[in-house]
């Protein structure tokens, strides 16, 4: 288990946990974070530091401000908006260049294994049905957002906090169908 006082979360001391609460040995990082393995996420920031991980999302249009260089970032803590989202995985479709900034964010050959986790477990267990109805990359939070990218072409950013039961956005879900079909 990790513990952290309160100087190293910038608030109060935290004792993170996988989010379905189990530990299940030593696996691929790729694996782990397809898992939704916090634990790895947190050390993996604590590798690089969480100072080098606030400057690196600026390249994807994130504001460095409202991602604090804490631990906690490795799990979400930090403020977007979906336009920021959107930009962010609108990156993604232009092979890792901002087309804002033109600012290499993610090295072309990572873009496409990137899309393919994306792809494959983004929306956890309603990846199969995502990719059946929908057929874009994406990736769900539990706080009702979703992202998700048209290679090649566009970025989605999409905030709707009622959740079905299988915990993504009701309203971003129905969205992205109406997208994809048009």
């Amino acid at each position: 288990p990790l513990f952290f006082d309160a100087g190293t979360t910038g608030s109060q001391p935290w004792e993170p946990k996988n989010y379905d609460g189990r530990f299940e040995g030593p696996m691929l990082l790729k694996t782990a974070l397809a898992k939704s393995k916090n634990m790895v996420s947190i050390r993996l920031l604590k590798a690089i530091g969480p100072s080098y991980a606030q400057q690196w999302v600026t390249k994807f249009g994130f504001e460095a401000e409202k991602h604090p260089p804490f631990l906690t970032i490795a799990l979400g803590a930090g403020t977007v908006t979906p336009m920021q989202m959107a930009r962010a995985y609108a990156t993604l479709a232009n092979g890792g260049v901002n087309p804002l900034t033109q600012q290499r964010a993610l090295a072309a050959d990572c873009v496409g294994p990137v899309l393919s986790v994306m792809t494959t477990c983004g929306m956890y267990d309603y990846s199969g049905t995502w990719v059946h109805s929908v057929g874009l990359p994406a990736k769900s939070g539990v706080g009702g957002g979703i992202i998700a990218v048209l290679p090649g072409q566009l970025g989605i950013g999409v905030y709707a906090p009622r959740l079905a039961p299988r915990g993504t956005s009701v309203r971003g879900v129905a969205g992205c169908r109406r997208l994809s079909a048009a």
